[in-house]
């Protein structure tokens, strides 16, 4: 087979295979990591731009809401600084150098596209003002402390272990935004409200499956975490549908986590 497509013959007791599904950042084997690692950041990568035409398509040239609805706007920020990351990555691997001078940029870009989607869920908690204001310095102040930890001493190190942060607090926010939409407090226009409880399940189930894939660390799954950015996108699209909640946020009105409220079942 190996004589069919022009390549060479594998030596005899040498493991010639392009990626492995089960390398790992600590594997030996370079050849096969860097490959593995390309193939998860292209998947990364493709996701993202998909997120982007989506955006930019659909909300923006279809619908008409993109420039309307500052919550897509930080989901198409996010999905554009992980392209970037990504590149960088995708870069490295191919020239065959991990710790190449695009790591830093590489990994400051990832945590600011994590920090914009961390921002945005606030809104998905409350609308007051001043909770965002306090959120926000709060997601700052932790990226900073991240950032500097990777300049200081390793650039890769937290970043993939910073993640499992955000994947708690992203599943929270859903969590509470489907209690929401059960209680009324969000309201998606011109959508069924079961429909939109089981898009937001589907997209709780979507970051868990992406979080246990990726607390194995292995770069092969590296593109599911394309899929905290298909739920930003898809949440923050339908909360600017929401005309009653969009307004109490441009209000800057409180609004509790909870927020619980009496369910018309016989409506």
């Amino acid at each position: 087979m190996t004589e069919w497509i022009g390549c060479p013959p594998c030596p005899e007791g040498e493991d010639c295979r392009f990626f492995d599904l089960t390398t790992s950042s600590k594997s030996e084997e370079f050849g096969m990591k860097f490959t593995t690692y390309i193939i998860g950041h292209c998947g990364y990568w493709l996701i993202n731009f998909i997120n982007v035409v989506a955006l930019l398509v659909i909300e923006g040239w279809i619908n008409g809401r993109l420039s309307k609805n500052f919550l897509s706007k930080l989901s198409l920020a996010a999905c554009c600084l992980q392209i970037l990351s990504c590149t960088c990555s995708i870069i490295r691997f191919n020239v065959g150098q991990e710790r190449h001078p695009l790591a830093y940029p590489g990994s400051i870009l990832s945590l600011a596209a994590s920090l914009l989607l961390n921002i945005s869920y606030l809104y998905v908690l409350s609308t007051s003002r001043r909770f965002v204001q306090i959120g926000t310095v709060f997601w700052i102040l932790v990226t900073l402390g991240v950032t500097y930890t990777l300049w200081a001493t390793d650039p890769f190190y937290w970043v993939r272990r910073i993640p499992i942060l955000f994947y708690v607090y992203q599943i929270v926010c859903i969590f509470f935004a489907i209690r929401k939409v059960k209680a009324g407090t969000i309201i998606i226009d011109a959508v069924n409200k079961d429909s939109v409880i089981k898009l937001f399940i589907f997209c709780l189930v979507l970051n868990g499956l992406s979080f246990g894939l990726n607390a194995t660390l292995m770069p092969i799954f590296y593109t599911t975490l394309g899929f905290t950015f298909i739920c930003n996108v898809i949440f923050m699209a339908l909360l600017g549908r929401s005309s009653g909640y969009m307004s109490k946020i441009e209000a800057g009105e409180d609004g509790t986590i909870g927020e619980r409220e009496p369910l018309n079942d016989s409506a």
